[in-house]
């Protein structure tokens, strides 16, 4: 091919290419990111002979799972009751249970239901926990 064959189709690859680079900084400057969810917390609940209790007494609002063991003789559900309440199904003796709920601030009580004489117990969801924007290896 001669010198003057090639000039045209290198001029209109060179325009294809400062056209397709011009069409790919087009677009939004700003990037807008939500924040994630903070990260649930694991709580454990134990419902024992004298009643039931909650660990850790205090955490933030946001989501918790709850893990429940039932270490009593007898059937028994639990129930927290305040700003988000909720609810399981019966845990057999020696059994176990997972309830999961988005918490907002308050004082709850946890109680188990199915045993004479077990007392509620008491315990605090405070101000919502951070972002989890920073953590790694989160889903």
């Amino acid at each position: 091919m001669s010198p003057r064959a090639l000039t045209p189709r290198l001029l209109s690859l060179g325009v294809a290419a400062a056209l397709i680079a011009a069409l790919a900084g087009c677009g939004s400057d700003t990037v807008t990111t939500e924040d994630r969810p903070a990260r649930g917390i694991e709580v454990s609940v134990r419902i024992g002979p004298k009643g039931v209790q909650v660990s850790p007494r205090n955490f933030g609002a946001g989501l918790a799972n709850f893990t429940v063991a039932n270490l009593t003789d007898y059937p028994a559900t639990l129930s927290i009751e305040g700003p988000t309440p909720i609810s399981g199904d019966t845990i057999q003796p020696g059994g176990s249970a997972n309830l999961q709920g988005d918490f907002q601030p308050g004082i709850y009580s946890a109680i188990a239901v199915g045993g004479a004489g077990l007392e509620e117990y008491v315990f605090n969801v405070g101000p919502p926990r951070g972002s989890s924007n920073q953590e790694l290896l989160l889903p």
